[in-house]
């Protein structure tokens, strides 16, 4: 898989839309699916970085707001776990 194979798949720089719970449906057989999705927040550091570095962590910011409210529509919970700062 490439790079740009999963910005495709994170919906990073565009507005992505999945069927997770559909897809695990498919997947295990079963109507009934319970599942629970880890995740992080993402910070910007407090120090000055690069301003490539700032705009990929704010896409990767937005599409895991998308992702988490896309699981949410489904009734997939979604567990904040820490979050993460790059430090320069």
């Amino acid at each position: 898989m490439t790079k740009r194979d999963y910005y495709e798949v994170l919906g990073v720089g565009k507005s992505a839309s999945a069927d997770f719970a559909g897809f695990c449906r498919d997947l295990f057989g079963s109507q009934r699916i319970e599942a629970i999705y880890y995740t992080t927040k993402i910070k910007q550091p407090s120090q000055k970085i690069p301003l490539k570095l700032s705009k990929m962590i704010a896409k990767i910011s937005g599409a895991n707001r998308n992702w988490i409210a896309q699981l949410t529509n489904q009734k997939i919970a979604f567990l904040l776990a820490g979050g993460f700062q790059s430090h320069a």
